[in-house]
């Protein structure tokens, strides 16, 4: 994308024209069809010129209205009402306002942001784009930017987007105003074609005071006409008389008080018009409006005014005469399009330039200066289709415009951006995981033929899986586990469609031994099987009682409580696994994974085919009793991607044991520092670490706010997050994880203090109160091992430095942070990244836990860390000096120093000792 600049007069054009404006009242009310929507107005109102304003919340979704801090004043203009307030967008990528238009009606559309200093900032980055023609971007360094557009396209609505700068992602989009006015169906033919549309870059009122501005009342189109007078060359100003006659020639329709005035040639010399705009646009076409009248009323065609009109050294338009076109009391617009090129500092040279033959100089009265625009592809238009329908059939509606535009789909979409300026932008994949979507897989998704990826998994999606979907031609991931999905699964590639459907009780999947049932049979046999149901129900029941009973009492007697869901939970139970399928599943336990306070865990495989990790606890172990039916009341209601996922249970001959997926790549702790450490094909890059603190701190934001009652994890550590076979994190051990009161708001929950030495909150350790800070200071000591790949206390060094956040700070504080940077990243890294993460989890670390960040907020960092270190390249942004790492201090790793105070369930998974078949 070329960047358009903006004439460098933009703040005190708005100035003026808006302070010129507002020392005269409108002499009528503005036209039918104007919408000025002052963005974050809480009421509508009428300003000094009888503009009325509504506020923007009837024209975009989301967003927080601010009063800006510092008020707009200048020597012009005081603090005019439709710069006082802004909408600002955090923690989106993307938000397009809706304006409603009438086909085929030709508009002009004007945007402007005032900063006021809202954020604290000086400077701000404004990126945006309009339909499918403009995206572009600006840095705006006095607080204030506006542009305009005029557009003529056969819809009923237009959208106006924001845009969160992947190379700056803490910039929060933000718009103070947006104005369209309807303009003549005559008015700019050039804007005609709904192939292109005109962007504004300079508009002049010649001859008049530089000071002075023209705009509504004076024109009823509400364009500014800044005056100038000065900064030309070999000119005159002519004021002419109190009017000039409209022939109906002059199509553009410029205002009479701007045809009023003019700037006139020296004689025998050209005039010129320098136009600077600071870059070169030699990928651009322009079109410049010249406007000409006649204002010497006693000349004659004997006294020709001819010239020239030149850009660049080039003869646009030879010998024009005025008096001819104009026919001495007439004007008319001069189109000169196709400026493809300006000089290599961006200044364009307009010379009006006199015929050897005439008599009188040049003349000009006004100029406007637009960039022609033509329409970029938007998103394949079957695919745009397909995701229109995918939005109104889910209520996604908030997400508007183009879907792949600007390199910045929407949040739940991948595209390919091919880069190739005629091919359409294709929808390759739709992740709606964990949008709480309800109803049946919409058919629309059908149109999606380019679609390789549909997540669609831990929703309420109900019915059956349609044949058409595991067909579709390029699809090779879907994944709809954790729905309520029912019916037979269709016949499917296994060989080119990696299909997850787990979680769905009513999915049938047929087998040779398992043929699901046919529907017509089914509806044949209905009555029969409902006698048989109702009988076979009352002998289960009354079997399942006495059951119970003897359960109960053999349970009584041996003092022992394995209820596997707590009363009143209501929760859907895992599955339950008998000891002969667990034996079978681990070949009686051979592959050894790691070992935790709970007990050991094994590799097993399911006779599904399914990979898991078995957890086993210690016999005569009151605590990994409490702790095992801890673990499964919570596992079976959380769903996450980011939190490991309880395939089931088995609490067969007093043996407790939980089946979790299997984790293929192992602990978090043991690429950093263990095992995994000393193969360098298994060093993790800083990007995928990054990834890995990000997944981790959104599956505990789910804990925290996702779910209710809120969920607090009470062991957050290196050891307790999994990675599988695409490093893809996930958070485990739910032993010592407490629940809140579902009926109270609680922040905290009294219990006696357990967890892991080196990551306990400290605040927690003193009071005995677990708050979701507790949670953020253990992440946040992960986040040093990140970085700085070694354990949270080792005793073998000096005690300043046993700590892992005593030995950071004073590096941090001597701006020296690449000295604690793992040295096996070998300086491939931003370190603005690393930086920004060190600060965060230094904050998480802090002894209050009111001064430490929720788990949203580190969410929300993590996630602006990972774009800076995206959006560079790692190895050119580092000083060379950088790149020169001391190692880290020599200690020797114990593994004991990181085990829980308390016997927990954590354990160390290694995918070295797991053989698969």
């Amino acid at each position: 994308m070329e960047k358009l600049c903006p004439p460098s007069w933009a703040l005190g054009l708005f100035v003026v024209c808006v302070a010129i404006t507002n020392l005269h009242q409108a002499s009528a009310a503005p036209g039918p069809g104007w919408l000025s929507i002052d963005c974050g107005a809480t009421a509508p109102y009428d300003d000094d010129n009888g503009i009325h304003w509504v506020p923007d919340t009837d024209y975009v979704s989301g967003g927080i209205a601010v009063t800006v801090k510092v008020p707009f004043n200048s020597s012009w203009l005081s603090n005019p009402p439709q710069l006082k307030a802004l909408r600002y967008f955090p923690d989106v990528s993307r938000v397009c306002y809706n304006i409603p238009i009438n086909r085929s009606q030709p508009y002009l559309l004007r945007w402007t942001t005032y900063h006021g200093g809202y954020d604290s900032r000086s400077t701000f980055l404004l990126l945006f784009s309009f339909e499918t023609f403009i995206n572009d971007v600006y840095t705006v360094t006095d607080g204030i930017f506006w542009n305009e557009a005029i557009f003529r396209l056969p819809q009923d609505n237009v959208h106006f987007c924001l845009y969160r700068p992947p190379w700056n992602p803490t910039q929060d989009p933000f718009l103070s105003s947006l104005e369209l006015r309807p303009l003549s169906s005559t008015m700019y033919t050039a804007a005609q074609d709904d192939t292109y549309i005109l962007y504004y870059q300079d508009r002049f009122d010649f001859g008049a005071p530089d000071n002075s501005c023209v705009r509504y009342p004076g024109d009823v189109y509400d364009r500014y006409w800044p005056g100038a007078s000065s900064n030309f060359t070999n000119v005159e100003n002519f004021a002419g008389a109190s009017s000039v006659l409209d022939s109906g020639l002059a199509v553009d329709e410029p205002p009479p008080a701007v045809m009023n005035t003019a700037l006139i040639g020296v004689a025998n010399t050209p005039m010129e018009l320098p136009l600077d705009y600071g870059v070169s646009y030699t990928n651009f076409t322009f079109l410049m409006n010249f406007f000409f009248a006649e204002m010497q009323t006693n000349i004659s065609k004997a006294q020709p005014r001819v010239f020239d009109i030149i850009v660049n050294d080039v003869v646009m338009v030879p010998n024009f005469d005025v008096y001819s076109t104009a026919l001495n009391v007439l004007y008319k617009p001069v189109e000169v399009p196709n400026i493809q090129s300006s000089s290599p500092n961006g200044t364009f040279t307009v010379k009006l330039s006199p015929a050897p033959t005439s008599t009188l100089t040049p003349i000009v009265n006004a100029l406007e200066v637009y960039v022609i625009m033509h329409k970029i592809p938007g998103t394949y238009s079957t695919d745009a289709s397909a995701i229109e329908g995918v939005k109104k059939v889910f209520g996604l509606e908030s997400w508007t415009g183009d879907p792949c535009l600007m390199s910045l789909p929407y949040d739940w979409l991948s595209c390919n951006l091919t880069g190739v300026p005629s091919t359409p932008p294709r929808v390759t994949a739709v992740k709606l995981s964990n949008y709480n979507l309800t109803g049946t897989i919409p058919e629309v998704l059908r149109g999606l033929t380019n679609l390789t990826s549909l997540h669609l998994d831990n929703n309420k999606l109900t019915g059956s899986i349609p044949d058409w979907l595991v067909s579709l031609p390029s699809l090779r991931e879907l994944d709809l586990h954790n729905n309520d999905l029912s019916g037979t699964l269709p016949e499917y590639n296994k060989n080119n469609l990696d299909l997850r459907i787990d979680g769905n009780p009513n999915l049938c999947i047929p087998s040779a031994t398992n043929p699901c049932p046919i529907n017509g049979k089914a509806k044949k046999a209905s009555g029969v099987y409902i006698i048989i149901g109702v009988v076979v129900g009352v002998v289960l029941a009354i079997a399942a009682a006495v059951t119970l009973y003897y359960i109960c009492s053999v349970k009584r007697r041996k003092k022992q409580s394995l209820q596997i869901i707590s009363t009143g939970s209501g929760a859907k139970r895992g599955s339950r696994y008998t000891m002969a399928q667990v034996l079978a599943a681990t070949k009686n336990y051979q592959t050894l994974l790691g070992r935790g306070g709970f007990g050991p865990v094994y590799y097993g495989k399911l006779a599904s085919g399914q990979e898991v990790a078995v957890k086993v606890a210690s016999k005569g172990s009151n605590q990994g009793s409490k702790e095992f039916i801890n673990e499964i009341d919570l596992l079976t209601r959380i769903h996450h991607k980011n939190l490991v996922s309880l395939v089931g249970y088995c609490d067969q001959d007093d043996s407790l044991m939980l089946l979790y997926e299997f984790m293929a790549q192992g602990t978090l702790q043991e690429h950093l520092y263990g095992k995994a450490k000393t193969d360098q094909d298994l060093v993790l890059d800083w990007n995928t670490r990054l990834q890995i603190g990000l997944g981790a701190a959104q599956g505990l934001e789910y804990l925290h706010v996702g779910c209710n009652p809120a969920i607090f994890h009470r062991d957050v550590k290196s050891n307790n997050i999994l990675l599988d076979d695409r490093l893809v994190p996930k958070v485990a051990d739910f032993g010592l994880s407490k629940s809140t009161d579902s009926n109270e708001d609680v922040s905290h929950v009294s219990t006696q203090v357990k967890g892991t030495f080196g990551y306990i909150d400290p605040e927690y350790f003193v009071s005995n109160q677990l708050t979701d800070k507790s949670d953020v200071y253990g992440l946040g000591i992960v986040l040093l091992e990140l970085i700085c790949a070694r354990p949270p206390f080792v005793p073998s060094l000096p005690e300043e430095e046993r700590r892992i956040d005593d030995w950071v700070r004073p590096y941090l504080e001597s701006n020296d942070v690449d000295q604690i940077v793992d040295p096996a990243l070998g300086g491939h890294y931003n370190i603005n990244s690393v930086l920004k993460v060190v600060n965060l989890a230094m904050k998480s670390l802090e002894p209050k836990g009111v001064h430490r960040p929720n788990m949203s907020t580190v969410v929300h960092e993590l996630r602006e860390a990972l774009q800076i270190e995206i959006g560079s390249d790692s190895s050119s942004s580092i000083p060379p000096a950088l790149h020169q790492h001391r190692a880290a201090p020599d200690f020797t790793f114990d593994s004991s120093l990181v085990q829980s105070s308390n016997p927990t369930s954590d354990v160390q998974f290694s995918s070295d000792n797991a053989t698969k078949e």
